[in-house]
């Protein structure tokens, strides 16, 4: 008897695992029970083998779970379009798979990334102004840009004639993290200020390892597996490494709060515009201005700032070397269009066609966001026949169309004439979307897309890149980390004019 009764609870639950929970969904691949389709996307990192795999199977809208939560996934440029900027306003709250543990490492539901409603609104409104007052898109952030691209284009040199060889990746993320930080806190990394980025990179990389860790789950859902040492331990790092970071930003905004004038609008960077809005609003009740938010926001900006553009551009050094024909078409460009050494601007795109062909071809090869950000329902909908209840995490996967062959034909190679047409102009197409779509977009497009031409171009147009040696042209796989990231390399600059 006791045998039959186990037998029919078993029998329900796979029942409710497999069928049950998921009939209110669109379709989609065979969740696991308790790991749903997490396994599947970890087994094939970073994942975009999978979710091309169920958007053949499925179609252009399926669920997959991560964990025992529901994902509906949209894979198609006209459902895009269709939900997340026809209907932008249904799918504008943020879903997050841990809450839990993002309100524990925030100290609440706080920054821009992970928020939704009326803070979020705010402080993106407040952020986007603020950046366009200190030239973003203009030509005053273009200033910013050359002036630490030369010091880029220098430091690489110095590195290369001193030792034969230079490791890029360090140096771009300490030029890319220098305009970031000096739009915020108005200073670049330099001598005097080196050790803060390194030691911010020290406590990313000790984050991502400790975030691997499947057992720190345990600690966060479970407050009182924190009397066992082991996870108390694990639980403690990541606390000790989140107070750290924060503190890099609260260190900045005191000092900044310390010399502050209030009685003048004047701003020289984003962290004095702040603190005059918080100052502004400090008698409005339920302010979204305020401390905590203020780091948070901080945090997002930063990390945002640094690891996609320099992680994008890393990966474009690492093409170069196993793709010297390319190069060589770039430098036929320079030649023909620049014709000097003089530094190239944002008023020479128009006539670099192929420099911005590459740039695109390596966005979307690189790919670097497998799996994008989610977003929620705001209410029950039905999109082309399939219910989403009110609450549904979504996924608009735009890394499933990067990789759709039928847009972009073989396309894990790398070939940037695949944005060229045949009069010889950049090819627009509309599929092509590497800061995602609709409302909830990558407020930084502007800044990065300005950053990835400038370092780009002026440090192709100044050098010729080879490998170290023949036998070792970087690896092309992708490790797992916030975004994808190449492992380190080395190569050899070569001045092409003399100084």
């Amino acid at each position: 008897m006791i045998w039959m009764i186990v037998g029919a609870v078993v029998a329900l639950w796979f029942f409710h695992q497999l069928y049950w929970k998921r009939r209110d969904y669109p379709p989609g691949p065979l969740p696991l029970p308790l790991l749903g389709n997490a396994l599947s996307i970890v087994s094939e990192y970073p994942g975009y083998a999978p979710l091309v795999r169920w958007k053949e199977q499925f179609g252009a809208i399926y669920t997959m779970w991560m964990g025992g939560i529901p994902v509906v996934t949209v894979a198609d440029y006209d459902a895009l379009h269709e939900m997340f900027v026809q209907d932008g306003e249904d799918y504008v709250d943020r879903a997050n798979l841990s809450s839990t543990f993002t309100e524990i490492f925030r100290g609440g539901l706080l920054g821009v990334v992970e928020t939704s409603g009326r803070l979020w609104r705010e402080q993106r409104r407040f952020t986007l102004h603020t950046l366009r007052d200190f030239g973003l898109g203009k030509d005053a952030m273009q200033e910013r840009i050359l002036d630490e691209t030369v010091h880029l284009l220098d430091l690489l040199e110095k590195e290369s004639v001193e030792t034969g060889t230079t490791s890029p990746i360090k140096h771009i993320e300490k030029s890319v993290a220098s305009v970031i930080n000096l739009v915020i806190f108005g200073y670049r990394f330099d001598e005097e200020h080196e050790h803060e980025l390194l030691r911010n990179r020290e406590l990313q990389d000790q984050l991502i390892a400790s975030s691997k860790n499947p057992m720190l789950v345990l600690p966060i859902v479970l407050p009182q597996a924190k009397m066992i040492p082991y996870f108390n331990r694990l639980y403690d790092n990541v606390i000790k490494i989140r107070d750290e970071q924060f503190a890099f930003f609260e260190n900045n905004i005191e000092k900044h709060r310390s010399r502050i004038d209030y009685s003048n609008d004047d701003c020289d960077d984003f962290c004095d515009a702040y603190l005059k809005e918080m100052e502004r609003r400090k008698d409005e009740k339920d302010s979204t201005f305020h401390e905590k938010q203020f780091v948070n926001l901080c945090l997002d900006l930063w990390s945002a700032g640094v690891e996609t553009t320099s992680m994008t551009m890393s990966w474009g050094i690492a093409q170069l070397l196993h793709h010297p024909e390319v190069q060589k078409k770039l430098h036929e460009e320079y030649d023909r269009v620049i014709g000097s050494d003089r530094l190239i601007s944002m008023q020479d795109k128009n006539s670099l066609p192929y420099t911005t062909a590459y740039i695109n071809e390596l966005q979307r090869w690189s790919n670097i966001q497998p799996l994008n950000l989610l977003r929620k329902t705001t209410k029950d909908l039905t999109v082309r026949g399939m219910t989403i209840p009110s609450g549904t995490a979504v996924a608009p996967q735009v890394s499933v169309l990067l990789y759709d062959s039928e847009i972009f034909p073989d396309p894990l190679s790398f070939n940037p004439d695949r944005f060229i047409d045949e009069s010889g102009k950049v090819k627009t197409i509309k599929q092509f979307l590497p800061f995602s779509i609709g409302k909830r977009a990558c407020l930084g497009e502007g800044l990065a897309r300005m950053e990835l031409f400038l370092f780009f171009a002026n440090l192709v147009h100044r050098f010729n890149i080879t490998p170290k040696d023949p036998d070792s042209l970087p690896s092309l796989l992708k490790t797992l980390a916030n975004v994808t990231k190449p492992a380190p390399f080395e190569a050899k600059l070569e001045r092409r004019f003399a100084k």
